[in-house]
């Protein structure tokens, strides 16, 4: 009975692990930003229900966004997590400005931190190059 039970209980979690919240599939245009977040501890799932039509308030907006920003802060953000964050900057500019959030100059950094991925990322192919041309010039040394 035990062993009925463990597998019922790893197929149930391998079926339903996959969706964060029930009312919501993962072929909406938002469940990767929403399962991201998710993901990096900045939505909480405090339900089992989304609720995406549900409006907030304008202290909920800036907590999460404040969180986001501490995130890329702490951590080096990728290329993804820089574009989702545009994303939600440009979704919520309105309210955004209207508690006092420059718009303009934090897309700017997003910006700007873009172009420095794509810099150190042609600093990174351009040293694996190196390091292979090293690899071969040692191996015919030998």
């Amino acid at each position: 009975m035990k062993k009925v039970l463990f597998v019922f209980f790893i197929i149930t979690s391998i079926t339903f692990g996959s969706q964060i919240y029930n009312d919501i599939s993962d072929e909406h245009w938002a469940y990767r930003a929403i399962e991201n977040l998710h993901r990096n501890g900045i939505l909480p799932k405090d339900g089992i229900n989304f609720n995406g039509e549900k409006t907030i308030n304008k202290y909920d907006l800036v907590y999460y966004l404040s969180k986001t920003l501490n995130k890329i802060e702490e951590t080096k953000a990728s290329q993804s997590d820089l574009l989702i964050l545009e994303h939600l900057v440009y979704e919520f500019s309105n309210e955004l400005n209207k508690v006092g959030f420059n718009t303009e100059l934090y897309i700017k950094k997003i910006k700007a931190n873009e172009d420095n991925i794509i810099i150190l990322q042609k600093r990174v192919k351009s040293n694996e190059l190196e390091i292979e041309k090293l690899k071969l010039e040692i191996e015919k040394l030998k």
